[in-house]
């Protein structure tokens, strides 16, 4: 079994300014950056040696074969996601501070 699925990294800690959260763990990838290819998993939790690659019958032939792990599209890998009082600080920070969101 692939190691990386096995053991996520431990999610990081949200940010916090007086108290308020401004961000949260994502939910979609429990913090860890990256989601698991729903197909690759289904490979390997059906028993195939690790290090194998699947058969054509899977869909994932050896040409064109799909990344087994990719960025979270939730957090964009960034691990953690803005909370609405987060969303407003930023809006805050913006309009009056010339701050830019990447």
């Amino acid at each position: 079994m692939n190691t990386r699925l096995a053991t996520p990294p431990t999610p990081p800690t949200p940010a916090t300014i007086a108290g308020v959260v401004l961000e949260e763990v994502c939910t979609e990838c429990v913090g860890a950056g990256w989601v698991s290819n729903p197909d690759w998993q289904a490979w390997h939790e059906a028993g195939q040696p690790a290090g194998k690659e699947p058969r054509d019958e899977t869909g994932l032939e050896r040409d064109g074969l799909a990344p087994e792990e990719w960025m979270c599209p939730e957090c964009e890998g960034n691990r953690v996601r803005t909370t609405e009082d987060g969303r407003l600080l930023l809006a805050f920070m913006e309009r009056w501070f010339d701050v830019r969101r990447r």
